[in-house]
């Protein structure tokens, strides 16, 4: 008998591997590399990009055409030089979201996460309460 799959999981996953691929990417993404890449249809990617763009505010994902190709990505402020404040718990809960990631985005990308955390750490207005 063939493994089971959760489709909500699956579907789960997709969606935060494609917003993980493009919001912490600089470079924009074919839709047929997607579809490729996500294992789907390039339907499927439409939606999933419908999806996120309706349900997160202030983040929108481009949808452009280039040379007869469909193109996505997340266009990026320049915010080099500005400097944030972080409290406690919003350092907790960049932590929280980057173990409950771990096993979606990879090792390669999940050690660049956990080095952004140590570096945002800096950022806290109280260091000596955040554990790494």
């Amino acid at each position: 008998m063939p493994a089971t799959t959760n489709s909500d999981r699956d579907h789960g996953k997709k969606v935060i591997s494609l917003f993980f691929k493009l919001f912490f990417s600089p470079y924009e993404y074919s839709l047929t590399a997607l579809a490729r890449e996500l294992d789907c249809s390039k339907q499927t990617i439409g939606r999933i990009v419908d999806k996120i763009n309706s349900s997160m505010e202030g983040i929108k994902i481009e949808d452009f055409t280039k040379d007869r190709k469909r193109f996505f990505k997340i266009p990026k402020e320049d915010s080099a030089g500005k400097s944030i404040n972080l409290s406690q718990s919003e350092y907790g809960l960049l932590q929280m979201c980057c173990a409950f990631t771990k096993h979606l985005i990879g090792e390669e990308a999940f050690s660049q996460t956990v080095t952004a955390l140590g570096k945002a750490q800096s950022l806290t207005k109280e260091r000596a309460t955040v554990s790494p």
